[in-house]
């Protein structure tokens, strides 16, 4: 799956952003370069001056790169094609803005700054520190939001396969319960018309409850419980005495949130296996504490 280039955040926060940390580079190099080129308090200070110019000017074309240019290209970063047009882009416009400082300083405030071959060596030093860091930390930010995205993506995926296996789950489980349900009642009609009747009951109320719940990622405990009991009930119609339930509930935690029809397919599986395989029956015990 390709990914196509995100610009992030809009235009105008990104250039507040580069405004107000440019002077915050500008910093680390005007400290280098003042150290290197005789460490006195005039030095720093005019070493500063360059730096910060050297520093919005390629800031401003990384800026313009990332907003306006690459979004414009219709090239996939992950593709190596892609990749590498990108990539010579924001490398080329940063080489641009860096030699666009170097021609402002030499008009401004170091008149000589270009007029020499020492100076020319200078502005190149510059220039390539500069636009080296200024890309790669670009191209840092920009591979850490794709990083995120795909991460967001993945996330995204393996809760939508663990839904779909859930509803899968409760697809199997529902039609199996409501069959026997049904048998149940048809039994009890001739016999026992107020069992059948209260029975048919519950299933309606179990059947709401599961509709409703299947749209929802939790519930709470206590409606949880409640639905397990009517369940339970309605399965105690067909196993009698044969089916004894105990319940061992700490109290207070009714109305924490658990994934809703969770404790469904447990249930069933216990009735199902540890029930109705014993002639004698059995005992189903709930319990659930805060842990």
């Amino acid at each position: 799956m390709s990914v196509p280039i995100k610009t992030g955040p809009s235009p105008v926060r990104g250039l507040l952003r580069l405004l107000i940390g440019q002077p915050l580079w500008a910093i680390p190099f005007a400290l280098f370069f003042g150290t290197l080129f005789g460490a006195s308090l005039q030095g720093y200070i005019q070493a500063y001056k360059m730096s910060l110019v050297f520093s919005l000017s390629i800031g401003l074309a990384i800026w313009t790169t990332a907003h306006f240019i690459a979004p414009r290209l219709g090239q996939d970063a992950d593709s190596d094609t892609g990749g590498w047009i990108v990539g010579a882009w924001y490398g080329g416009m940063a080489v641009l803005g860096s030699y666009v400082a170097a021609v402002t300083i030499h008009f401004t405030f170091e008149p000589g700054f270009l007029g020499s071959w020492r100076s020319l060596a200078i502005s190149t030093m510059f220039t390539l520190i500069f636009a080296g860091l200024f890309t790669a930390a670009s191209f840092a930010r920009l591979f850490y939001r794709k990083a995120v995205d795909r991460a967001r993506a993945v996330e995204q995926a393996r809760a939508e396969l663990a839904q779909a296996e859930l509803r899968a789950l409760r697809a199997q489980i529902n039609p199996h319960f409501l069959f026997n349900t049904l048998n149940s009642i048809a039994a009890l009609i001739s016999i026992n018309p107020a069992a059948a009747e209260e029975t048919t009951t519950q299933l309606a109320d179990a059947f709401r409850y599961t509709l409703r719940a299947s749209d929802q990622e939790f519930a709470r405990f206590g409606d949880e419980l409640e639905f397990l009991r009517t369940v339970l009930a309605i399965e105690r119609t067909r196993f009698g005495e044969r089916l004894k339930i105990v319940e061992d509930i700490e109290p207070g935690i009714e109305s924490l949130l658990v994934p809703s029809l969770l404790f469904q397919p447990i249930v069933e599986n216990a009735v199902r296996h540890g029930v109705a395989a014993k002639i004698e029956g059995g005992t189903l015990r709930i319990a659930a504490r805060r842990e």
